[in-house]
């Protein structure tokens, strides 16, 4: 699936901040996704907001983010959606071709010491089951 904001992914890459596609949403299944990370950011805070166009409007959706604990290599971010989030999300993103394709925005920000900054953003397709 080719990007609709294939300009806004190029920056990420200049900024340093991905583009990371992440795997897919389905259509009527939860959504979890870990991201194992090469650096110790166990103490800091996380968010992560879903949009339909990226950096603007409104959020469509926050992706609940469990912690893990640093192991002295790694450190787990765990992104998740409920059913009931993933079918809020199915909704409002339209599938303007009818291919049973469609995709949002994600940006997993990071709060340390009271500054906070983008880490990591990109897209996340949306299809139907299989």
């Amino acid at each position: 699936m080719q990007s609709q904001y294939p300009d806004w992914l190029r920056q990420l890459a200049v900024d340093g901040h991905g583009p990371l596609t992440l795997p897919a949403i389905v259509r009527g299944e939860a959504y979890s996704h870990t991201l194992r990370l090469g650096i110790d950011w166990s103490a800091d805070i996380f968010a992560c907001a879903i949009r339909l166009v990226p950096d603007a409007g409104a959020v469509l959706q926050a992706i609940t983010i469990t912690k893990g604990a640093w192991d002295g290599e790694v450190f787990d971010l765990t992104l998740s959606l409920t059913l009931a989030e993933v079918n809020t999300i199915s909704a409002a993103a339209t599938d303007g071709d009818f291919n049973g394709l469609a995709e949002v925005f994600y940006a997993l920000q990071r709060t340390s010491g009271g500054a906070t900054r983008r880490v990591l953003a990109g897209n996340i397709p949306i299809r139907s089951e299989v």
